[in-house]
């Protein structure tokens, strides 16, 4: 999701979580990262902000994607970067 900012919406804030998990079960690793950004895209969504948010979850963060051209955060930049995002801030809740 996607909140566009009202004075600055070229300057993205990610709020960011994995939802893939690896070696245990999935509600361990990343499932309370991904309820945090839910909460917080909810909280956000009526709020004013100057720079716009992006609520993103990623995917293939573990092995065996983890640290290749497939890590879904990793895929996510590389999109960002061609199309010259101002990325400002990113939080990643882990």
């Amino acid at each position: 999701m996607t909140k566009t900012g009202i004075e600055n919406p070229q300057d993205i804030v990610i709020v960011g979580a994995h939802y893939d998990t690896f070696f245990n079960p999935g509600a361990d690793d990343n499932a309370s990262g991904i309820a945090a950004v839910l909460e917080l895209a909810k909280m956000m969504v009526h709020q004013k902000t100057k720079q716009s948010i992006k609520f993103i979850a990623f995917v293939n963060e573990e092995p065996p994607m983890f640290k290749t051209e497939n890590m879904g955060s990793r895929v996510y930049v590389k999109e960002a970067r061609a199309k010259k995002e101002k990325i400002k801030v990113v939080i990643i809740v882990e």
